[in-house]
């Protein structure tokens, strides 16, 4: 962090560090979350899949992916 030539003290950019490497673990956690979810409805559309089936995997997968996060 000493090699950034930043006007503001250094524990300040420390903690604002932080939040954007969470905000960016968020970010990826959700656009993974997107991804499932449109190829899961487009094998959904393809495939003859019941929603009933189809509902239960896109949960299991988003707490999968919020798990692994």
């Amino acid at each position: 962090m000493e090699t950034l030539q930043l006007p503001i003290p250094t524990q300040w950019v420390e903690p604002v560090w932080i939040g954007v490497q969470i905000l960016l673990i968020l970010l990826g956690g959700y656009l993974a979350q997107r991804f499932v979810a449109q190829g899961l409805n487009r094998l959904g559309e393809r495939y003859p899949f019941p929603p009933q089936l189809l509902m239960p995997l896109r949960g299991g997968l988003r707490w999968l992916i919020m798990a692994v996060r």
